[in-house]
């Protein structure tokens, strides 16, 4: 009682090739602008209980997108903006972001969380609020669109997600 579930880990080199197929998919379908693989996945750990895939696209295209992705595997939840499905043991995750905020979900969804609050903080001592859709200046959003962007805007290197901690 009291303690948490592990989750099944699965190697890396078990699931890339499903997550490439994933990406190439989703990648070719029109209205697409960008699509990649978020969390563990992307900051290259040696296994993975689940995957991400993040995809900006025209408002047109979110319904397109999340019924091609559903037909890849057996689907568990569906929404306008998101989907989750199992192919096999892996279970892997869509979620359909705004183009403006590509750069700021690709690093929250990337993490680690300690990463995120640590950037979070820095935006925090600079009067700065940094959230899901960009990184604000009161009413104005000053980074968002790239994740270089948003670590630039902030007097930040921007690190290789490997190296994120």
């Amino acid at each position: 009682m009291g303690k948490k579930a592990i989750k099944n880990q699965l190697p890396m080199r078990a699931v890339a090739s499903k997550v490439g197929e994933i990406i190439a998919t989703i990648a070719s379908l029109r209205g697409v602008l960008k699509v990649a693989p978020v969390g563990a996945y992307r900051r290259g750990n040696s296994s993975v209980s689940s995957v991400t895939v993040l995809a900006a696209c025209s408002p047109k295209a979110h319904k397109r997108v999340v019924d091609r992705f559903c037909r890849m595997g057996v689907v568990t939840a569906r929404g306008r903006d998101k989907a989750c499905i199992f192919i096999g043991d892996l279970r892997v995750k869509l979620e359909i972001v705004p183009r403006g905020s590509w750069g700021v979900r690709l690093h929250r969804r990337t993490g680690p969380d300690n990463h995120v609050r640590t950037l979070r903080t820095i935006a925090k001592s600079q009067g700065l609020v940094l959230d899901r859709n960009g990184l604000w200046d009161d009413d104005a959003r000053i980074a968002g669109r790239s994740e270089k962007g948003v670590y630039e805007a902030l007097g930040e290197e921007c690190p290789e997600p490997a190296k994120r901690q």
